[in-house]
C-alpha cells in the first residue's frame, strides 16, 4: 500500500540498500533520493506505479538497479538523469 516515500530520505547519506519490491502504488521516489551518496541498491521488481525516476547520476558509480520497468530503461541510458514517463 505504499505511495510515496518523504523527501528526507535524502538526510540517509549512509543509505546503502533500498528495497522497493511489489510496491505497486509508487508512482515516483524522492527527488532528495540523489543524496544518498553510499547507495549501492536500488530494487525496484514489480514497483510497475512508477512514472517517474529521479536524477541519481551522483551516486555511487557501482549502483545496481534490480528489475528497473521497461518503460523507465531510458532513465539508465541517459545516464541516471531525472525522467518522466511521457503520456
Amino acid at each position: 500500500g505504499l505511495t510515496s516515500l518523504p523527501e528526507r530520505l535524502g538526510e540517509c547519506i549512509a543509505l546503502q540498500m533500498l528495497c522497493l519490491s511489489r510496491c505497486t502504488g509508487l508512482t515516483s521516489l524522492p527527488e532528495r533520493l540523489g543524496e544518498c551518496i553510499a547507495l549501492q541498491m536500488l530494487n525496484l521488481y514489480q514497483c510497475t506505479g512508477l512514472l517517474s525516476l529521479p536524477d541519481l547520476s551522483n551516486v555511487s558509480k557501482g549502483l545496481n538497479v534490480v528489475d528497473l520497468p521497461d518503460k523507465l530503461k531510458p532513465w539508465e541510458t541517459n545516464g541516471r538523469k531525472s525522467f518522466t514517463v511521457s503520456s
